[in-house]
């Protein structure tokens, strides 16, 4: 998550869970079972055959080959950002990343794939004949630095909120999810004890983004904010707590855990552009990253991180009887 509104204050503003908190996570640990197959609608089907998004014409995407790449992206620590001044430094955009971005998708998909799944498939299928649209609300592109330049005030995630209320059809479904880039341990002590370079690591990373006027620690509020803004007639707050590394006994919450790991280690490389910003060399995140590692791997160090899913629904346009 992005930048908070001016003025708000966190401590004002409470978030709504379904679970109960312990000083560092949630308590008991809350962890998924494996979730169903999605059923494959038959292709052939009249009754799963939809009208063709105007939008969805190859012509409209746009290619930028390696000669064109050099205007549009700048190397910065050995990743590659975007090439637009006074743009913050966030995540790179090179394939390092969206190797990175590929492998957490396979890990959300795998952890919230059943979530709402009959609320959601109904709506994506329904039994009449409609015109369907999903909108994936998410870029990591030039596009956004473009668009942040020119309208500043989007910096404001409650305006996105509102936007993604006013875009949605009545009925339609809002869905966001967000993994934490934190640690917490089981028993419920400080991560700082268990973790202190990975710690390190990511409180570094926050106070970077801040001093580019980013807050990304407002992923718990999602939900409260649609409260406040209103006109959803289901708003659903989950916190899931994913295990970091293979502890668990169950199978499926090893290869979680190990795809989790995976993915933390993957985010640590992908950040570390922000310490030589602070003037951390090379040699010293190096080390940094080895120590990180070992943190994570360690088998003695039972934690987690949080996925904070928030499903809402939009609700549906009253009929005037006058």
């Amino acid at each position: 998550m992005d930048n908070l509104e001016e003025g708000i204050n966190n401590a004002e503003v409470q978030p709504e869970y379904d679970m109960e908190f312990a000083r560092y996570g949630p308590n008991p640990i809350e962890l998924p079972m494996s979730p169903p197959r999605t059923p494959s609608p038959d292709a052939h089907d009249p009754e799963f055959r939809r009208e063709l998004s105007p939008f969805s014409v190859s012509s409209s995407m746009t290619s930028v080959d390696s000669m064109e790449s050099v205007g549009y992206f700048r190397e910065e620590g050995g990743r590659m950002f975007p090439a637009m001044p006074n743009v913050p430094v966030v995540l790179p955009v090179d394939r390092e990343e969206m190797r990175r971005i590929s492998g957490q998708y396979d890990l959300l998909k795998l952890i919230s794939s059943d979530r709402h799944y009959e609320e959601i498939n109904g709506l994506l299928n329904p039994p009449h004949k409609a015109s369907i649209r999903v909108l994936n609300v998410i870029s990591n592109s030039p596009w956004i630095d473009d668009m942040a330049q020119e309208y500043p005030h989007t910096s404001d995630y409650k305006f996105w909120l509102r936007e993604w209320k006013r875009l949605l059809r009545p009925g339609g479904i809002l869905v966001a999810e967000d993994l934490e880039m934190a640690t917490w341990n089981c028993d419920g002590s400080d991560p700082w004890q268990s973790t202190p370079m990975v710690c390190q690591f990511v409180d570094r990373m926050h106070m970077s983004l801040l001093a580019q006027g980013i807050d990304n620690s407002c992923t718990e509020l999602v939900g409260s904010w649609l409260h406040e803004i209103g006109g959803f007639s289901e708003i659903d707050n989950t916190v899931t707590s994913i295990p970091i590394g293979g502890w668990d006994t169950d199978e499926l919450q090893q290869e979680i855990g190990n795809m989790a790991r995976d993915n933390f280690v993957s985010a640590l490389l992908t950040v570390s552009p922000h310490f030589r910003r602070a003037g951390t060399s090379q040699e010293q995140i190096d080390e940094m990253l080895v120590q990180a590692r070992a943190e994570l791997s360690d088998s003695d160090n039972i934690i987690f991180q949080r996925l904070f899913y928030t499903f809402a629904r939009k609700e549906e346009a009253e009929l005037d009887v006058s």
